[in-house]
């Protein structure tokens, strides 16, 4: 035939090679959809990415040792002095003073700033003992608004400090920020590098949360960003005027310390209906795979099996004549045949191999003629 319709036709088979094919790929494509997708996926969930800020709070005080013994404290305002941008903070844990500077001639007509003759560099290093201590409060909210638009989530429960490593933490102290961050050296060495180079860390807060749970905390996810050229520092300047000779100078600070960047991601969760279905009518198309790859085997048995195989595919694929275009009679032969041929097919006392025989032989000779 030039143009046909193909349709599907139901065929019991008993070969143990197919039967064993076809359930044996049914039952790897059931135990992925709920091994894999539902129970390790978690596929019923309709998931929502999380929307959320973070603000931070520096609490505290270090202090600065003194040439004569006696130590000045540090409070909140002298260790943030400068504020370098938005959902970020920096901690000043070590200070370098050019004190003085004046204006001076460097090359014609180009002036810059220049320290007084013998004046020398001021370092003052900033400790923290269990005394002072500095710690920074990350006080982030998250919200899922597809999922519930009604729901916020605080990482700062009863709007309170809670230190690391107590339940539900959202607060650190700059020695164990430092240690979480660069697990790869002694506590020691970090606090030294960090006292007189600086570093950047960063921390993220990773919200996974039910939204149907009214509290979720999120997870607090700490590392060193500059693991390649180590430090930070930023510099301010203080501008006045001499009081005796009215000449513009300045005092030049540089300063070192933890900045520490803050990123907020995550996804909210919750059961849903749609997402349930979803996965069902997937399941469904999936599992239709093991009756292809069963049909795949019994069209194709003949390539191993050419006795056998081949009436396999005989039974599956037939070509049925052109029953529009036949006469009245040829139609009541056709129709006698086809009961002749049913009654042999059921017919328990009759050979197999017999059965098979005669079923190809007259479906081929009345059939095809």
């Amino acid at each position: 035939m030039a143009m046909g319709y193909t349709t599907s036709k139901e065929v019991t088979v008993s070969d143990k090679r197919v039967v064993f094919t076809y359930w044996f790929t049914f039952l790897a494509i059931l135990t992925y959809i709920i091994g894999y997708q539902m129970l390790w996926g978690k596929a019923y969930l309709e998931r929502a990415p999380a929307r959320g800020t973070v603000e931070l709070k520096i609490k505290g005080e270090g202090f600065v040792s003194n040439t004569d013994g006696s130590i000045t404290v540090w409070d909140e305002a002298d260790l943030v002095p400068v504020a370098l941008e938005n959902a970020a903070a920096f901690v000043v844990t070590n200070k370098s003073s050019w004190l003085n500077q004046h204006r001076c001639q460097s090359a014609p007509r180009v002036t810059s700033w220049c320290s007084e003759v013998n004046s020398s560099v001021v370092v003052e290093p900033v400790f923290q003992d269990d005394d002072h201590r500095v710690t920074i409060w990350f006080r982030g909210q998250a919200s899922f608004p597809t999922l519930d638009s009604g729901r916020m989530y605080h990482s700062a429960t009863n709007n309170a400090c809670v230190l690391h490593p107590a339940k539900g933490f959202n607060c650190f102290d700059v020695p164990t920020l430092a240690r979480l961050a660069d697990s790869g050296s002694s506590a020691s060495s970090r606090l030294h590098q960090i006292c007189g180079l600086g570093c950047i860390i960063l921390v993220n807060l990773h919200w996974s949360c039910d939204v149907s749970e009214t509290s979720c905390h999120p997870e607090f996810r700490i590392s060193r960003l500059d693991t390649g050229a180590q430090g930070f520092n930023t510099r301010a300047a203080r501008h006045f005027r001499d009081g005796t000779t009215s000449e513009e100078k300045r005092d030049l600070y540089k300063y070192y310390g933890m900045r520490v960047l803050v990123l907020t991601d995550g996804q909210g969760y919750k059961v849903s209906i749609v997402a349930i279905f979803t996965q069902l009518g997937s399941a469904i198309g999936l599992l239709s795979i093991a009756a292809v790859v069963a049909d795949f085997l019994l069209k194709n048995l003949h390539r191993i099996d050419a006795k056998r195989g081949d009436l396999y595919k005989r039974f599956k694929i037939e070509e049925a004549p052109n029953v529009a275009a036949m006469e009245d009679k040829e139609i009541e032969i056709l129709e006698h045949t086809l009961d002749q041929l049913e009654g042999k097919l059921v017919d328990t006392k009759a050979p197999p191999a017999s059965r098979e025989s005669d079923r190809s032989d007259v479906m081929y000779h009345h059939l095809k003629g």
